[in-house]
């Protein structure tokens, strides 16, 4: 019996999805531990980019709203 073929060269990941999330969390814990100013840098990058583009969003719909 053959097992198919991934198209990845990558190992396929065993582990339990709830490891898998520890282990991400405490990966990004200790990314923003060891670099505090490029989280920082990376947090107010995103939340500014979201206010633009809610900002453009409504803009674009009071601009395409008609009476």
């Amino acid at each position: 019996m053959k097992l198919p073929l991934s198209p990845s060269t990558e190992p396929v990941a065993t582990e339990p999805l709830g490891m898998a999330l520890l282990s991400s969390i405490l990966a990004a814990w200790s990314y923003i531990s060891e670099n505090p100013e490029r989280a920082a840098l990376y947090f107010v990058s995103g939340v500014c980019i979201g206010l633009f583009l809610t900002l453009a969003a409504l803009v674009m719909r009071i601009s395409c709203h008609t009476d």
